[in-house]
């Protein structure tokens, strides 16, 4: 848990904190464990709530570092680091305290698997330090998705970039543009799997020298309103939320998810 956050910066620190942290994990200052977290505690902690609920499979001691996580093995999403600045409880039952003064929000969030080749629970030294800083190398080019492209690529197709996925789920925290059901709190930690990401306007349809992808051009929709779309060509995003709202969600009235 934490202090109040109180702070307009917040997440803007990130960088500086990460190589703050990098160089301690270098020196043997400290060592990082890893924090498994739910979409529904994610959630709250980016809202600033101060609840315990994230489990620990370490026994960190204060000064170490926290790699906040949500999912499951090597596809868990990383969304934060922070440090441990108290122990409260049994041994049998402890609280791993910080402060948001001390933490580094990934946002967007980076994939395990990008960054860590397995599922450890703690790690110290020099791959700790190589975690910290291929984590860094993610956050510091991640604030615009970019989909580098060659002069083939340009004039047959528009490949796209994996990031872009992994930051428009991020961003939609579950949600369906479409029909509006939030399949994380229906599926939990599986619900990003019956999403797509859905690009507003065709890259094939892009103007000549528009090379570049960013959030704004996103939208995440469940399986079957992202394949409404493509299968009806007079149905638009707007018709498909005006249709949605009339007959109800997944879950509700007699749609299941």
């Amino acid at each position: 848990m934490g202090d109040e956050p109180g702070h307009d910066d917040w997440g803007a620190r990130t960088p500086a904190l990460l190589r703050e942290f990098a160089s301690d994990v270098a020196t043997g200052g400290a060592r990082l464990f890893r924090c498994d977290g739910t979409s529904a505690e994610l959630s709250r902690y980016r809202a600033g709530d101060k609840s315990l609920g994230w489990h620990v499979p370490g026994t960190p001691t204060v000064g170490d570092l926290l790699v906040g996580t949500v999912g499951a093995g090597t596809g868990r999403m990383i969304v934060n680091v922070n440090r441990v600045t108290g122990i409260a409880g049994a041994a049998s039952d402890r609280a791993f305290l910080w402060e948001f003064a001390s933490d580094a929000p990934i946002q967007p969030v980076v994939r395990w698997r990008d960054v860590a080749a397995r599922a450890w629970v703690k790690i110290e030294g020099k791959a700790a330090q190589a975690f910290l800083e291929d984590l860094l190398d993610r956050v510091e080019h991640s604030s615009r998705v970019a989909e580098a492209e060659g002069e083939r690529a340009v004039a047959t197709c528009r490949r796209r970039s994996s990031a872009n996925r992994v930051q428009a789920l991020d961003a939609a925290r579950g949600l369906c543009g479409g029909c509006q059901s939030n399949f994380r709190d229906l599926l939990g930690a599986l619900g990003d799997r019956v999403l797509d990401v859905h690009h507003l306007v065709p890259l094939s349809h892009r103007p000549e020298g528009v090379l570049t992808t960013g959030l704004d051009d996103l939208i995440v929709l469940c399986a079957v309103c992202h394949r409404l779309l493509h299968t009806d060509p007079r149905l638009d995003l707007e018709a498909l939320e005006a249709g949605w709202a009339v007959t109800g969600r997944f879950g509700e009235r007699g749609h299941d998810a």
